[in-house]
């Protein structure tokens, strides 16, 4: 793992502001393909977008040195700029300020793309205001219901997985425990949370929510620096101790969290008959899918 490995898969909605400005289908689809290039500039890639006259869908990869909010200040200016070039909206168009977030894994790509294609149909029977309240309460996000619509609302789940140097196997059992509540403490710092953290002797799992005001690499890197420093003032034996340089990230969606939180904390059974290097490459392979 001397490589960085990370899929970070986002399905991200944001409306016109009040949802006033009404975007007509032929800028709809000039806007889509503005954001496709603006996301590749920014070294994302767009996937799929959709939506209504008054709201846009995208479902794209954020690379690991950006953080969502840093793409949507981003994407969001320069559409507004864009449109506002447009004679048939007007000077005073603008985004509302939110935006909502959720990751999204491999094996669920097809189905997220399918939703957003449906995004017209379905708004003949239903406002933005009903669609973002259904997602926001199937992904358990807490909001306020006189200004949901305004603030901005995350659920970015990640399986992160990274090893010690070649591998060494300095993370006894005793010592692992005190190293995991190292790491959470570190993540909450940067108002993310650990739902599960478990691994071996020579690497660590966590299922990690991630701030959408964090890049990914600011935070493994904060983590794996914080937990060098507490293993080397723990005992002299870690004084040789460091981190492979490379980590992966694999973003997974909402319903299989019990599927993940069992997969790390069941670590050590698992590689009683699976060596690290092999669970490596099947993530690989699989895109980070268990």
């Amino acid at each position: 793992m001397s490589h960085n490995y990370v899929q970070q898969l986002i399905h991200v909605i944001w409306s016109t502001e009040n949802q006033q400005f009404k975007i007509p289908l032929a800028t709809r689809n000039e806007l889509y393909a503005y954001l496709s290039m603006a996301i590749k500039d920014h070294q994302g890639k767009l996937y799929y977008a959709g939506g209504y006259w008054d709201h846009v869908h995208c479902l794209l990869s954020l690379p690991p040195t950006m953080s969502v909010s840093d793409m949507m200040r981003k994407i969001k200016s320069g559409s507004s700029q864009w449109i506002k070039n447009k004679e048939n909206i007007g000077s005073k168009f603008s985004w509302e300020n939110g935006f909502t977030v959720t990751s999204i894994q491999e094996d669920r790509v097809d189905s997220v793309c399918s939703y957003i294609k449906g995004d017209e149909k379905r708004h003949d029977k239903m406002t933005y205001r009903d669609e973002l309240l259904n997602i926001l309460k199937l992904q358990n996000i807490s909001y306020s219901e006189e200004y949901f619509l305004r603030n901005s609302h995350s659920k970015f789940l990640l399986h992160l997985i990274w090893s010690t140097k070649n591998r060494s196997p300095y993370l006894e059992k005793a010592i692992r425990p005190s190293l995991y509540q190292q790491m959470c403490t570190t993540a909450s710092e940067n108002d993310s949370i650990v739902h599960a953290i478990g691994g071996i002797e020579d690497h660590v799992h966590l299922l990690l929510e991630i701030s959408r005001k964090m890049a990914l690499s600011d935070l493994v890197k904060d983590i794996k620096v914080k937990a060098t420093h507490w293993l080397l003032k723990k005992s002299q034996s870690f004084n040789c101790f460091e981190w492979q340089v490379g980590y992966g990230g694999f973003s997974i969606s909402l319903p299989t969290v019990d599927v993940v939180k069992q997969y790390i904390m069941q670590q050590e059974e698992h590689h009683k008959v699976c060596t690290s290097i092999s669970e490596w490459n099947e993530f690989v392979f699989h895109k980070g899918v268990i």
